[in-house]
């Protein structure tokens, strides 16, 4: 008698390690297209790279239910090795493609073609590995709880990871990531080694060498652009890319600077957001946003937010500061621009003994420091470009709200400024921001605290801690006529009646504009570059050349909405017809569809819970980067957690497991939509590792409640057929695409908090939704 001899990486060690493989290089493929969206397209356009991934789950598990002989034994992990490697090279292509692909300037017809062909292109990775995550799940009944953990783990070390992988650049972190497409391809085909196993007794070997030959291609393919750097082009959007001083990417941005010319060379940040850099002869031309050094001189010391380039700093050592903090966000700038490559050209500007460059966020840095200033200046921290047409819509920004001007105004002096200088059509909503947080400080008349006046499209306006005397509205006055600024805004003269209104009334005139959203933003709503008031978003929407020419964010969101619906209802009926064995013709159709309504809520819920975590505690954590990486980390860890534990639920009680740990979520989440913004102003002022142990017992319990759905959802509808499992699965990825941009939307509209409540609604539907599991039988 043949017996076979016990192999050591049999099928569930393959199984696992392959599933975690490919959901963690998915996640961060994700997270690296969004860089190179962004980069490459326009920021508002990187919106359409978060949905990737679960576009992919959804068009993967829509293909395994059409043709569920796709992936499934005895050639599931043959199958699974092949759409992994096929993964790899197709994640190599994606790259290649996004680079390639000309900048969308306007969204006529031929740029929609554009966008829509790199969208097809690079959702084909993520397609792949979503045929087979649901080929997996769907034959993996048994074993669900820990195939989902194996997919959690993955998800959770690729969002570790992949700010890591960002310091190489994006176009190599992507190649890094076909490595580990590769990887996983080979650990399925090991796994097909072993013919017996929790997949049946006659697994077919196969795999292994497709699975190796992409292996070991991707990894020649990375280490050769470290020779010849075949990967990047020549030109990104409107930077030549082969004739800058400086090329660097990381995960902030791809930073370039142009050859300086007549004294000045341009910082770009994603070939768009620009910043001056003055050679050490070139004296900075007088601008509004050096008001302040007209009522202080040369009396410190001076804080400059977003120092970039270096302009500001210049201008404040002009204005004979002896103390000024630079703070910038991107450690490239700083590091490889001002203090590397620029560092002699500059004068060693960020070297002089004037200047202390600190690398942080500047709200995170204002939140630490014990330091009190005289002056403040933040001037256009982002690009006239994006701006004018509606290209930061999408971009909350912590800088801008009413939370974050109390902060600055509460390091000033007693008799200090804040000056912040943004493009002209924003001045409106200046004014009222500033005159909202004055009224917060306790400032009776807050236009008394306040002047403006604007020059080339932009407006500063001055944010005193104290009321303007007529001394010091005199000299303000006189730096403007001297320099011939156009005054906007003085305490005795307003300019227009809606500025008066706004400075008396901020948040009660501000709502009964309704051409443009003046509302001051808040940490709750931090969307200052959003102008859509709620009442005109239906008109906006309907008005295609506002939408082309103005709101591009607003148009990518909407076509998002859109598209989700029409895709949902897609993967509803398309199935619903083509296999009607499975729902129309099926015993107890009525449970059946209820199932798929379970698995749509649970997506919808779980992305509209993972938007607002990362949103709330972005300001929170200081930084976007912490947060990306900590939440993400946090929330894929106590999820795969939460899927062990409800691997001990016996297949009988998975029904009401699920149901009862869903109606405790909506609960938790409930509790954190109404007091979790709350609590993180009041534990602001922790140091850094008790944020972020903050941070880990806030989403702990809500990652175990969360965790435990779909594996008990898959066990509920495995016992009905294997591939309503796969279908479930793919309504669950759409429903996520959907949520992202119907809770963006709606998050610029109420508020991040508002999410968490909404997310409970979808748990708590999906929790009356899902059906008592079948007895035990053998299913298709």
């Amino acid at each position: 008698m043949n017996v076979e001899r016990p192999t050591p990486f049999g099928q569930r060690t393959g199984l696992f390690l392959g599933v975690g493989l490919v959901a963690g290089a998915s996640v961060a493929l994700s997270v690296v297209l969004t860089r190179l969206y962004s980069a490459v397209l326009g920021h508002h356009l990187a919106t359409l790279a978060l949905s990737l991934a679960l576009f992919g789950v959804a068009l993967g598990g829509g293909l395994v239910t059409l043709f569920p002989s796709l992936v499934r034994p005895p050639h599931l992990f043959s199958r699974l090795a092949a759409l992994s490697a096929f993964a790899s090279v197709s994640a190599v292509v994606a790259v290649i493609q996004t680079l390639q692909t000309k900048p969308v300037d306007t969204l006529d017809r031929a740029s929609v073609l554009r966008v829509l062909v790199l969208y097809s292109v690079t959702a084909v990775p993520f397609t792949l590995i979503g045929c087979a995550v649901a080929g997996a799940l769907s034959h993996a009944r048994a074993l669900a709880s820990r195939v989902y953990f194996a997919d959690m783990l993955g998800a959770a070390a690729g969002s570790a990871t992949v700010v890591g992988l960002l310091q190489l650049g994006a176009p190599r972190a992507g190649l890094a990531l076909a490595v580990a497409f590769g990887l996983g391809s080979v650990c399925f085909a090991l796994g097909s080694r072993e013919a017996h196993g929790p997949f049946g007794a006659d697994e077919r070997r196969g795999g292994g060498w497709l699975g190796a030959a992409f292996f070991l291609s991707s990894i020649s393919l990375f280490a050769g652009d470290y020779g010849e750097q075949w990967l990047t082009p020549t030109t990104i959007k409107h930077v030549r890319v082969d004739k800058a001083e400086v090329v660097r990417w990381n995960e902030l941005a791809l930073v370039t600077v142009d050859k300086p010319s007549k004294g000045m060379a341009w910082l770009r940040l994603d070939a768009g957001a620009q910043s001056a850099i003055l050679d050490a002869r070139t004296a900075p031309t007088k601008h509004p946003d050096e008001l302040a050094y007209a009522l202080s001189g040369a009396e410190g010391p001076t804080l400059v937010v977003g120092a970039g380039g270096g302009r500001e700093v210049r201008a404040a050592l002009s204005a004979g500061q002896k103390q000024v903090v630079a703070v910038e966000i991107n450690r490239a700038v700083a590091h490889d621009v001002m203090l590397g490559k620029m560092l002699a050209y500059s004068g060693g500007l960020y070297q002089k003994p004037e200047v202390e460059l600190v690398v942080a966020d500047g709200r995170s840095y204002i939140r630490a420091t014990p330091r009190r200033f005289k002056n403040i200046v933040m001037s256009l921290v982002d690009t006239w470009a994006a701006a004018s047409v509606g290209g930061l819509s999408l971009a909350e920004d912590g800088l801008y709200t009413v939370e974050a001007f109390r902060d600055f105004l509460a390091h000033l002096t007693d008799d200090g400024v804040l000056v912040v200088n943004r493009w002209d059509p924003e001045a409106d909503r200046l004014v009222a921001l500033a005159s909202a947080a004055l009224l917060a400080e306790g400032a009776t008349a807050p236009g008394a605290h306040l002047y403006a006046c604007s020059h080339t499209r932009s407006t500063a306006l001055v944010v005193k801690k104290q009321p303007l005397s007529m001394a010091e509205l005199g000299k303000l006055r006189g730096f403007c006529k001297k320099n011939r600024f156009l005054e906007i805004y003085a305490p005795d003269a307003p300019g227009s009646d809606l500025r008066a209104a706004l400075v008396a009334d901020p948040w009660g005139a501000s709502r009964e504009v309704t051409s443009v959203n003046v509302m001051p933003p808040t940490d709750e709503r931090p969307f200052f570059f959003y102008n859509v008031p709620a009442r005109a978003l239906g008109a906006t929407l309907a008005d295609q050349a506002t939408l082309r020419n103005e709101q591009q964010g607003l148009a990518t969101l909407f076509a998002v909405i859109v598209a989700s619906v029409v895709f949902a209802l897609a993967l509803l009926l398309v199935p619903l017809f083509l296999r009607p064995r499975e729902v129309l013709l099926a015993p107890g159709r009525g449970a059946r569809l209820r199932a798929l309504g379970f698995f749509a809520g649970a997506g919808a819920g779980f992305m509209l819970v993972e938007l607002a975590l990362v949103q709330i505690f972005t300001t929170f954590l200081g930084h976007p980067v912490y947060a990306l990486t900590v939440v993400l980390t946090a929330l894929f860890l106590s999820i795969g957690a939460g899927s062990l534990l409800a691997g001990r639920v016996p297949e009988g009680s998975a029904q009401p497991s699920a149901a009862s740990r869903a109606q405790i979520l909506t609960i938790v989440l409930v509790l954190a939509g109404l007091g979790l913004m709350r609590a993180t102003s009041a534990f602001a002022g922790l140091p850094f590792g008790g944020r972020v142990a903050f941070v880990a017992l806030v989403i702990l319990p809500i990652g175990l409640l969360m965790g435990a759905q779909i594996p008990l959802g898959v066990v509920v509808t495995g016992t009905r057929s294997r591939t309503l499992v796969a279908w479930g699965l793919a309504l669950n990825g759409v429903a996520g695409v959907l949520a992202i941009a119907l809770g963006t939307l709606l998050a610029m509209h109420i508020g991040f908090s508002f999410l968490l409540l909404a997310g409970a609604v979808a748990y708590f539907v999906a929790s009356l939704l899902l059906p008592a599991a079948l007895p035990k039988t053998t299913v298709r």
